[in-house]
């Protein structure tokens, strides 16, 4: 079942958080969020499986970042909740999605990644440039022919039903995953042509997260402490 939160966003692990601060300009990166789980759940479960289970997740926070204006034709921004559907070349049949929108056309004139990744239409193809020149992107996605006028392709945009649950794989791709759902047409998610997606993460929010959660971390420490102690004079009392 989906986590349930305790707070809508309770703060990561000081690894998570120093990630945070380290790419508050890094255009289209997405923070992590935590999620607290029932305890109720999670002990049945890990009673019942003999093992221990995490009372803690983190999954991806995929809230909307700012668009920033480039000025570059070859720049998609997502405005919604849409990905880009992408492949390798030598293996076309494993997609990749992301929501990163910095783009190239590659020697073969295919519209690609600045990492190489081909980019898919709406039938899962490959987007295919040629020779065209400058092009236009419509908010639709539809791509066409700044000389012409003429439609050249479209670019595939697609949602999940649990974007959260998705497979965070770094460089801001994401690989489906059970929980996600399958790979649904969005229709709602606008293309905007000349801007980049910057990143989510507010840097005074991960400033107050990190030492929310070098408080917590010392209460706990404190606690243990206490119990350790009043553990070890039980102990020397039963002795006596």
């Amino acid at each position: 079942s989906k986590p349930h939160l305790c707070r809508r966003d309770t703060p990561g692990s000081k690894g998570t958080i120093a990630t945070h601060r380290a790419n508050v300009a890094a255009t289209g990166f997405t923070r992590r969020q935590g999620a607290l789980l029932p305890f109720e759940s999670e002990l049945s479960r890990a009673t019942g499986a003999g093992g221990m289970t995490s009372a803690f997740q983190e999954f991806a926070d995929l809230r909307q970042g700012d668009l920033i204006p480039t000025g570059n034709s070859m720049d998609a921004a997502l405005q919604g909740e849409g990905f880009l559907m992408l492949a390798r070349k030598e293996a076309p049949e494993n997609v990749f999605f992301s929501r990163g929108g910095a783009l190239a056309r590659s020697p073969e004139g295919e519209l690609t990644t600045k990492e190489g990744y081909l980019v898919l239409d709406e039938n899962r193809r490959p987007i295919e440039l040629n020779n065209e020149g400058d092009i236009l992107i419509r908010s639709s996605g539809e791509i066409l022919s700044a000389n012409t006028g003429d439609r050249i392709s479209s670019f595939g945009v697609y949602r999940f039903d649990r974007p959260e649950a998705l497979q965070t794989l770094g460089a801001g791709l994401y690989r489906q995953s059970s929980a996600s759902g399958e790979a649904l047409p969005d229709r709602f998610t606008q293309v905007v042509q000349g801007s980049l997606e910057g990143s989510n993460v507010n840097s005074v929010t991960e400033m107050v997260s990190m030492i929310s959660t070098q408080r917590h971390f010392g209460a706990i420490t404190r606690a243990l402490n206490t119990v350790n102690q009043i553990t070890s004079q039980l102990f020397q009392m039963a002795q006596g």
